[in-house]
């Protein structure tokens, strides 16, 4: 090792173990906002699958996977041209929210906004600076993104 550049350099070093920062994209302080929104915009009933939540977050992350989503709900693309990604913090997002009371499991993959998060989803709804772009590529899927399409879509990858 060349010492030579810590020459002249006075005092004592310590080095400490740190946690690593969290992309703001990965924090559940924006997941769960992001995950009540799709599940009051695009779910009936407000009740969807996992597999549906991912495809939506991953789809919401950049311009270019909305525009292929919304190609492949228009018929303009295959299945196979989507590529989803599956993160892990969507489901840490998600057993977030069920402990805070805002879903309920039911039965298999599926969740449910509560009445706290319907009111919690309305109230995001609500502030128009709070995922503004999120909001509005939501509401162009709509309840478009059926359980049968999801499936369809994940056989295909």
């Amino acid at each position: 090792m060349n010492n030579r550049v810590l020459e002249g350099v006075e005092g004592r070093f310590v080095f400490r173990k740190r946690p690593a920062a969290l992309p703001a994209d990965a924090r559940p302080n924006w997941r769960i906002p992001l995950l009540a929104t799709i599940l009051h915009k695009c779910s009936i009933g407000q009740k969807a699958s996992l597999k549906k939540l991912h495809i939506l977050a991953w789809a919401s992350r950049a311009h270019a996977s909305q525009l292929i989503l919304l190609d492949y709900l228009d018929g303009n693309i295959k299945p196979t041209d989507v590529l989803v990604r599956f993160e892990p913090v969507v489901n840490r997002a998600m057993r977030f929210m069920v402990a805070e009371g805002l879903t309920f499991r039911i039965q298999g993959d599926r969740v449910g906004l509560t009445e706290a998060g319907k009111s919690y989803a309305t109230e995001i709804d609500n502030e128009s600076d709070v995922l503004s772009e999120e909001k509005q590529f939501f509401t162009a899927v709509g309840k478009r993104l059926t359980e049968q399409l999801v499936t369809k879509l994940l056989k295909a990858g």
